[in-house]
């Protein structure tokens, strides 16, 4: 289970399984907050993938390790290797994003 300021558990749940991150910060973001309903409707109906928000300000490390360089940010994993990645509130991008990690 990952929790604040884990980014080892992070990157041990993310090895098993279908993975969709979401770096960003709600709280300072508009376009975060605008990506969020979205985000939350896909993880409720795509059961098979896990969808996990991770707020840059209280997890700096793991923006590192994935070098976010702007937010919101999002990063597809299979098995724990990135698929794809995009910056940005792009809905189209983001049911793209789920469509092709299904397809895995």
């Amino acid at each position: 289970m990952f929790e604040d300021n884990d980014l080892n558990g992070l990157l041990e749940l993310i090895s098993k399984g279908k993975t969709i991150l979401n770096i960003g910060s709600e709280e300072m973001c508009a376009p975060c907050r605008r990506m969020s309903p979205l985000f939350n409707e896909l993880k409720e109906k795509n059961g098979e993938i896990r969808f996990i928000k991770i707020d840059v300000q209280h997890n700096a490390d793991v923006a590192e390790h994935f070098n976010v360089g702007g937010i919101p940010h999002f990063i597809s994993l299979n098995e724990g290797k990135k698929v794809s990645e995009f910056k940005g509130a792009n809905e189209l991008k983001l049911n793209e994003m789920v469509e092709s990690l299904k397809s895995l």
